[in-house]
C-alpha cells in the first residue's frame, strides 16, 4: 500500500525542515470530515476484502483513494490536486472500482470510504483522447447522448457524440 501512496503523492509537500508556523485554516465543516479520513491506519483490511484488488487487476483500493481525497482537501495539499487526480485516473485507478462496498463494511475505523470514492469520482477531470478544449453541450432528455464540442488547434470546431 505504501508504494501506491507514493505513486499517488498522497502527502503534503513541505519546503524544508524548519518551523513553518501555523498553516492555513480549514473551515470547521471540512475539518470534521477530514478528521474522519485521517483515522486511516493503512491496515489494508479494505484491500483484502475488495474483489477488485487481486493479481489480475491493478486496482489500488479504497484506502489510497480516500487518502488522496484527504490530501486534496487540505489548503496546502490542494496545490497538487490536479496531479493527484490525474494519477488517480490512470491505470489501476478509481475507474476500476466495482462498488462492491466490502471496504465500507470491513473498515475497523468506520472511515466513509464509499463517500470518498464518490467524491473523487465527481472531482475527476473529463478525459477524452485527442481533445484539447472540451465543452459539453446537453441536448435534452430526449437526446440519444451528449454532444462534445472540440476545438482543434486550427480553431475549427468538431462535434463528437458520446454515450
Amino acid at each position: 500500500m505504501f508504494d501506491t501512496l507514493k505513486r499517488l503523492n498522497a502527502w503534503i509537500p513541505i519546503d524544508g525542515i524548519y518551523d513553518l508556523g501555523e498553516g492555513p485554516r480549514m473551515p470547521e465543516r471540512k475539518h470534521q470530515w477530514a478528521d474522519e479520513l485521517s483515522k486511516c491506519m493503512t491496515c489494508g483490511v479494505c484491500l483484502e476484502v475488495c474483489p477488485n484488488v487481486n493479481d489480475k487487476s491493478e486496482f489500488i483500493g479504497a484506502a489510497p483513494i480516500s487518502q488522496v481525497r484527504l490530501m486534496n482537501a487540505h489548503p496546502t495539499g490542494a496545490m497538487n490536486k490536479d496531479e493527484r487526480l490525474n494519477l488517480l485516473m490512470g491505470p489501476g485507478g478509481i475507474q476500476q472500482c466495482g462498488m462492491a462496498q466490502n471496504c465500507v463494511e470491513s473498515c475497523p475505523k468506520d472511515i466513509p470510504l464509499k463517500t470518498s470514492i464518490a467524491a473523487m469520482n465527481r472531482d475527476k477531470p473529463f478525459r477524452c483522447s485527442g481533445i484539447s478544449s472540451v465543452a459539453i453541450i446537453w441536448l435534452g432528455r430526449e437526446s440519444k447522448g451528449i454532444l462534445v464540442r472540440q476545438r482543434k488547434p486550427a480553431d475549427s470546431l468538431h462535434y463528437h457524440q458520446i454515450l
